[in-house]
């Protein structure tokens, strides 16, 4: 196969590689990927170097993840928490629940499910209730994420709390 990418397509006086010519094809598609997809539009927001995002103010990255129109963003912060920002104007910060790590894999999925699960609960999963949601149960949502991704740390493997865990939790 890799033999291929060095024969040679003449294209009128034009000589080309097939190696070549798959770069420009490639460099087309991933172009329209980072600008046309919400994985793009996703790297555009957060950014995918870790030195760069760090230099982008939360403020910024929440304006411009609005300008796409979700009616809440939230942005975890890892071991220190995270913060909502509901379509008001308010900021919500939860901290982390502080318990002695075993095993990070899962806990952003945990993470999330556990806010989603929360925000059902409260029968606030559905397009006008999340645009016109408030900080308290945005409040409750983060803290029940933060419970939820706290137990499944605090174990080996991606191994999520069932319900009767969370309930016993303090």
């Amino acid at each position: 196969m890799a033999d291929r990418f060095g024969e040679k397509i003449k294209i009128g006086s034009a000589v080309f590689t097939v190696g070549v010519i798959f770069l420009v094809l490639l460099v087309l598609f991933l172009s329209y990927v980072l600008r046309h997809t919400a994985y793009g539009r996703h790297i555009y927001a957060v950014g995918d170097d870790p030195e760069a995002a760090e230099l982008a103010a939360p403020e910024d990255k929440i304006k411009h993840l609005r300008s796409f129109g979700p009616s809440v963003v939230i942005l975890t912060h890892g071991a220190s928490g995270a913060s909502g920002f509901p379509g008001n104007g308010d900021r919500v910060d939860v901290a982390a629940c502080k318990v002695d790590i075993v095993d990070t894999v899962g806990a952003g999925d945990t993470f999330n499910a556990g806010v989603l699960a929360k925000l059902g609960g409260l029968n606030l999963l559905s397009k006008p209730a999340l645009a016109g949601i408030g900080s308290g149960p945005i409040s409750q949502a983060l803290e029940y994420g933060s419970k939820v991704a706290a137990i499944t740390v605090s174990r080996a493997g991606a191994n999520p709390p069932w319900s009767h865990e969370i309930t016993s939790r303090k």
